[in-house]
């Protein structure tokens, strides 16, 4: 959605037409919204939990060995059907990172990420 989103930005920038439209109004709403983090969290763990909230690929990993483990003759129909009915994924500017006493250091890996700050 995001690279559709750029192109339609461009096209329109070239076209000298206004953007009426983001991506976003075409998606359904997200599960989970904001995380919050204290002075206690650990960074590395905090990272891998908010890029987990938007994208989790041990969830794609098991939909694949599940289709690798089926009959032959089906896997390609099953494969398919995997990349037709692919989940939603969102940007990580989607989720709300509320910090909260943490560290320049966690706050600086969060922002090079593109996840949205609340501090």
């Amino acid at each position: 959605m995001k690279g559709t989103e750029i192109v339609y930005q461009a096209m329109s920038k070239f076209m000298g037409l206004p953007t009426r439209k983001q991506a976003g109004q075409f998606l359904p709403e997200p599960a989970l919204s904001k995380v919050s983090f204290t002075s206690a969290a650990d960074e590395r763990a905090a990272v891998q939990i908010a890029l987990r909230a938007c994208y989790d690929p041990r969830q794609d990993d098991a939909r694949l060995r599940y289709v690798m483990r089926m009959p032959k003759a089906e896997q390609g129909v099953e494969f398919d059907r995997l990349r037709r009915d692919y989940p939603v994924r969102r940007e990580c500017s989607s989720l709300k990172v509320q910090l909260k006493g943490t560290s320049k250091s966690l706050q600086d890996s969060f922002r090079a990420i593109g996840f949205k700050l609340k501090i």
